[in-house]
């Protein structure tokens, strides 16, 4: 990149392009034309999974965690007498409130049933991944005063496929609302900097980076973890206003602070939003913001260099540092927040960058190319920023720091990376365009931070002649298709599949026909599909911590009877799903999966545990948990008896076997779960749908005089 100075990077942020001509008389695209089909394509790579979220009349949701949204959405728009009732509003508590509220308000405007709350949510993300792209666009020209950089990087944005997974149709949890307000925050922060004084627009981007700081605290319970960068870029941005002599800007960044901290208490003293740990977060950031721009101007008063005011935030830093870790309102949040970042677990969204697909292939199938090519376009440039500081690439460069470090420990981050490395990204895949297509060069002239004067660059747009625009043409879909292709495979990987939704359409009316209450209607599952099944059978979506504890240990169990007297009074149904793993034959999983809860070879048949729905590809298969019927009766002693029925239920026909042992005296009982004849020995008995539910006894007239009258069978 030696043919590229940093100096251009630090032009003019309010230069003008002029899209109507180019100095070669080249065709030049309107600007508004590019921009439209970059915006295009993030809507389309989100719409993907159309077909699996909007069915007939249904809203199926992706993931795990937004069926919780839809279920506490619905709770606010049920006691909405109007969509501006405030109380309603009120007392949501910790989590994600503001994303709740605005939600839920949303959905009242359009009627606030069930079926506008499924809508609103499933179509907010791509909405919010769309107007994030028009502010990652902003970014880009705002920080390289190049349109093509600034398209370049709304398309890389666009393919990112950890962002597009997390913004797709219908994935509606809380990463798509903090995404929009992080990347409103940045660019609220970037102009505040970049505006010269006595230019009014330096107040609308005061009061955006107000808004969006307060926004970004209560929307998310650990918001203040997405604030980070906000704080070290602000200490960053210090020192380079104090040596251009530009003390002034940070008078917005302040005032914007003071107008976040005010929304931010209005929301918790108000509404009860957040806690006072979260809620204090604002505040923090506005007295340090305030105790920078104080020591930065004494330093300027008496002469200093920007070192001085650096080493000075570094004693500040240490000093903070020691007092919140010893505070009794920072210090338990801070430990909490430590170890949900750091704890090792089997969620894959908390899963290093590279975890599974290894330290090269799993960045690029979570970042696509943008992380490839944005991040020695990083190293360059703080390289660079060493001799000759320029604001905006430094503080962009934090924030891809910071959300890359993240993103290595857990990649559910990528998503707050992907709009920073896109535009740095951006810068790249431009500087590789002009040496290998040789397009027009980024230019190298300087231009001042102080600098107001107005610049034109005409030819940024224009349409390359045929040989440069297919050279152009195929690099670029190199960068885009792939990510295209991955963020595809990303949102068949959450979907609910066809299976799965029949599954549990048909056990919500078997439930209804059976007029089940809760818990009697409780589904148990693997955790990452428990939210949906319980929904859609019980409504009770709220929470998943019991089948995550339980579930698996479940199928791995050999002790059946124990885990029906543990679920006996928490569980309904049990969902039993294909599972790659081989498990022992003595395991839950093979036992119901394998065998429908009939005997097999050595290990015994389960007896509380009936089928009664079994998926059109063989799976699921779901059980209803019931006290079964006793069959008693009396054979010779030590005998081995059989008993096996016939079952049809909707998906399979399978015969249903056991095998007991009488005692010493001749007798034998064993617990059967389903109702209809049996054939025990070469007697049979019928047993009623009534006997199965109340857990009556049946006696079995096994034992006849004469020859024949039973059969003896060896074990």
């Amino acid at each position: 990149m030696t043919s590229i100075s940093l100096s251009d990077m630090n032009r003019d942020p309010d230069a003008e392009t002029d899209t109507s001509r180019s100095l070669a008389g080249e065709r030049v695209l309107p600007e508004w034309l590019v921009v439209g089909a970059g915006l295009s394509m993030v809507a389309l790579v989100r719409l993907l999974p159309f077909p699996n979220v909007f069915r007939g009349e249904d809203v199926i949701l992706t993931g795990n965690d937004p069926w919780a949204y839809r279920t506490l959405v619905e709770s606010i728009t049920a006691r909405l007498a109007s969509p501006f009732s405030v109380d309603a509003y009120s007392n949501i508590g910790s989590g994600e409130p503001l994303l709740v509220a605005v939600l839920g308000f949303i959905a009242a405007l359009f009627g606030g049933g069930d079926a506008a709350v499924g809508v609103i949510l499933a179509v907010y993300p791509p909405v919010s991944a769309v107007v994030s792209g028009v502010v990652v666009y902003a970014i880009g020209k705002r920080v390289s005063g190049d349109a093509r950089v600034a398209i370049a990087g709304l398309a890389l944005f666009a393919v990112v496929p950890g962002h597009a997974l997390r913004t797709g149709l219908g994935f509606a949890d809380h990463h798509a609302f903090d995404y929009l307000w992080l990347t409103l925050t940045f660019y609220g922060l970037i102009g505040a900097v970049t505006t010269p004084e006595g230019d009014r627009r330096r107040w609308w981007f005061s009061a955006l980076l107000g808004l969006s700081v307060a926004a970004q605290t209560l929307a998310w319970e650990a918001g203040p973890l997405l604030l980070v960068p906000l704080a070290v870029a602000i200490a960053v941005a210090g020192p380079v206003l104090l040596r251009d002599d530009c003390l002034s800007r940070l008078v917005p960044v302040v005032t914007g602070l003071a107008a976040a901290t005010g929304l931010t208490l209005l929301g918790h003293l108000g509404l009860g939003w957040q806690s006072t740990a979260t809620a204090a977060t604002p505040l923090a950031l506005f007295f340090g913001a305030i105790a920078l721009y104080a020591a930065a101007s004494i330093v300027r008063q008496y002469g200093r260099r920007s070192l001085t005011l650096l080493l000075l935030e570094v004693v500040g830093v240490v000093a903070i540092a020691f007092v919140v870790t010893r505070s009794t309102l920072f210090a338990g949040a801070l430990d909490a927040g430590f170890d949900r970042l750091f704890v090792s677990t089997t969620i894959a969204e908390t899963t290093a960058l590279g975890g599974g697909f290894g330290p090269v292939l799993g960045p690029i199938i979570m970042l696509g190319f943008a992380g490839a090519i944005g991040l020695p376009v990083v190293v360059w440039t703080l390289w660079q920023s060493y001799r000759q500081p320029s604001i905006g690439w430094l503080l962009l460069d934090v924030y891809v720091c910071y959300f890359l470090m993240l993103a290595l420990v857990q990649r559910r981050f990528v998503g707050e990376l992907a709009p920073f490395v896109a535009v740095v990204g951006g810068y790249g895949l431009v500087w590789i365009l002009t040496q290998i297509a040789d397009l027009q060069p980024l230019p190298v002239e300087r231009q001042p931070l102080t600098s107001d004067r107005r610049r034109r660059s005409a030819s940024s747009l224009a349409v390359p002649d045929r040989r440069r625009f297919l050279a152009t043409g195929a690099l670029s879909l190199t960068f885009v298709a792939f990510p295209a292709v991955n963020a595809a495979a990303l949102h068949s990987r959450v979907r609910v599949r066809p299976s799965m939704y029949r599954a549990a359409n048909w056990l919500g009316a078997y439930a209804d026909q059976q007029r089940l209450a809760w818990p009697e209607n409780y589904v148990f599952s693997r955790w990452g599909d428990n939210r949906f099944y319980n929904y859609l059978v019980n409504g009770h979506a709220r929470s998943y911590r019991f089948a995550r504890e339980n579930y698996l240990r479940f199928l791995l169990a050999s002790e059946p009877g124990e885990w029906y007297e543990r679920l006996d009074d928490r569980v309904g149904f049990v969902v039993v799903d294909y599972l790659s793993s081989d498990l022992h034959a003595a395991s839950m999983y093979e036992r119901l999966f394998e065998t429908y809860g009939s005997r097999t070879g050595r290990v015994d048949g389960v007896e509380h545990y009936r089928a009664i729905y079994v998926g059109d590809t063989g799976r699921p298969k779901v059980y209803q948990l019931v006290q079964g019927a006793t069959l008693t009766g009396v054979a010779t002693a030590r005998q081995t008896i059989e008993l096996t029925t016939r079952v049809s239920i909707p998906g399979a026909s399978f015969t249903y076997e056991r095998r007991i042992e009488a005692d010493e005296d001749g007798n034998f009982e064993v617990v059967v779960p389903y109702s209809g004849r049996y054939e025990v020995g070469e007697t049979t008995v019928r047993v009623p749908e009534s006997a199965i539910d109340a857990g009556e006894t049946v006696t079995v007239d096994y034992w006849r005089r004469g020859p024949g009258g039973f059969r003896t069978t060896d074990r």
